[in-house]
């Protein structure tokens, strides 16, 4: 009887072990876009720093009046994100977000390639179909969770850095 309780026990340690180490491998596009709840990254435009930094859930790497930045590495994917928040009297007024992946071009330009597919598809999904500025430029009008014009941009800037490179940009329209 000890010994089956004790291989019991053991098949829940392998269980949960082989369990955690399977989710904690975030996909890039989970890493990207975090959630598709809010106007991005599960944030509402307008929201204060206190609320991007509670959604975010961890320190900003870089503040200033107005400013909060994130650089999260991704190793597994040899990707690098910079999350760029500006923020006036209302609240957060742009978010933009740089996505690098590393390596060689092929691997690279493929990875931000299948990026910007499944980037398209949940933009398109939260905001309609897209206006299509130019092969590499995208830009979706909408109205933001909190009522104001919003605009959403998705540029592949790969062509242009010679690597896989992709920004997204959301900001509110001046009024």
């Amino acid at each position: 009887m000890k010994n089956l309780k004790f291989l019991l026990v053991l098949a829940t340690v392998a269980f949960l072990t082989v369990s955690c180490s399977n989710n904690q491998e975030k996909t890039l596009f989970t890493t990207v876009m975090k959630t598709d709840k809010g106007d991005i990254r599960g944030i509402k435009l307008n929201s204060s720093p206190e609320e991007v930094k509670k959604i975010e859930g961890q320190k900003p790497d870089s503040t200033a009046d107005g400013y909060l930045a994130y650089f999260i590495n991704v190793p597994s994917k040899q990707a690098h994100l910079t999350i760029e928040y500006n923020f006036d009297n209302r609240g957060l007024y742009s978010a933009d977000i740089n996505v690098k992946v590393k390596g060689d071009s092929t691997k690279s330009l493929s990875t931000i390639d299948t990026l910007q597919k499944k980037i398209r598809k949940l933009l398109t999904k939260k905001y309609g179909p897209p206006v299509e500025l130019s092969p590499v430029t995208l830009i979706w009008n909408f109205k933001s969770e909190s009522g104001s014009s919003a605009s959403a941009q998705l540029l592949n800037n790969s062509e242009v850095e010679g690597t896989g490179s992709l920004e997204i940009f959301v900001q509110t329209e001046v009024e």
